[in-house]
């Protein structure tokens, strides 16, 4: 399980970032988050999705801008928020919010996110 975990980060990682380059509080708060990202680590179908489909989807668009989680910090809080959106513990209203509020600019990106959740984990 270990290695598993340690793959993880690095998995989003490229999709989220590198793959893209070829007010209130947050809606979950940041204790929260990191038990997401403990929890999305092991979440096999999630980290399919992310490194499959999403990532795939990423490289594709052009108009993709890379969304700046230059920290493990940044990146654990990123996925928490993620995972959360993905198992519907979070709304994609409240996860546009959330995103957006540490990270302006990046409208498209997120909207891109949500649009390309699976229909099983929409609401």
């Amino acid at each position: 399980m270990q290695r598993k975990s340690a793959r993880f980060p690095a998995a989003l990682l490229c999709a989220m970032l590198a793959c893209s380059v070829c007010a209130a509080q947050p809606a979950v708060p940041y204790d929260s988050t990191a038990a997401e990202a403990r929890s999305a680590a092991h979440d096999d179908v999630f980290n399919h999705w992310v490194a499959g489909d999403l990532a795939e989807r990423v490289k594709a668009d052009p108009r993709y801008r890379r969304i700046p989680l230059d920290t493990g910090a940044a990146v654990q809080q990123f996925t928490g928020w993620l995972h959360a959106l993905y198992r519907q513990r979070m709304t994609p209203q409240e996860f546009r919010t959330t995103v957006l509020k540490m990270y302006p600019g990046h409208e498209y990106e997120v909207d891109f996110i949500i649009l390309a959740l699976p229909p099983a984990a929409r609401r």
